[in-house]
């Protein structure tokens, strides 16, 4: 992904922008330190963290995650550490 399809990302996942960071190598694309990643790994507030967990259907598990179904993307949960990837 880009910068210009990270950011659309996060505008189609409509979370509050005081709730979350983008972490790791989506961070660095957005910041014009490389030009592509394969995920978008992100930290999230304990509010936004409990909404999404209850608004979101639990489709499957992986390893420790359980992974949610939001928009067209798989979000796997473990605690507070979420991360995306394209179906």
């Amino acid at each position: 992904m880009n910068k210009k399809e990270i950011l659309e990302i996060l505008k189609n996942l409509n979370f509050p922008n005081n709730e979350y960071i983008v972490l790791t190598g989506a961070s660095m694309v957005v910041q014009k330190v490389k030009s592509k990643t394969d995920n978008i790994n992100i930290s999230v507030s304990e509010n936004l963290f409990r909404k999404l967990k209850k608004h979101s259907t639990k489709s499957d598990i992986f390893l420790n995650y359980d992974i949610y179904k939001i928009n067209n993307y798989n979000v796997y949960f473990s605690n507070s550490i979420n991360l995306f990837n394209k179906e």
